[in-house]
């Protein structure tokens, strides 16, 4: 999986009692605030992190994981820098 992205990532499943990490690369630095940021994308379906307007400050980008039947996990990623984000003018 690390081999796909080349970047850190972490995924994070629905479970009894919230978010339950199901994978994360050994290099993911992940503390109290990247874990609010991941509940926060998977509660609105939106995405958090590095260039948004939600969690601005984390290193790493969070994207809903969605089906038909909504959110149904949470994808976080660590770019190199911000500018992986912006398209090329």
């Amino acid at each position: 999986m690390i081999e796909t992205f080349q970047r850190p990532i972490v995924i994070f499943l629905p479970g009894a009692e919230g978010l339950v990490t199901r994978f994360r690369s050994p290099e993911f630095a992940f503390d109290e605030s990247e874990s609010a940021a991941a509940a926060w994308v998977s509660k609105n379906g939106e995405d958090a992190g590095m260039g948004t307007g939600m969690f601005a400050a984390s290193k790493t980008r969070y994207l809903p994981l969605k089906t038909w039947r909504g959110v149904v996990g949470v994808l976080g990623f660590q770019p190199n820098t911000l500018k992986e984000w912006l398209p090329d003018n």
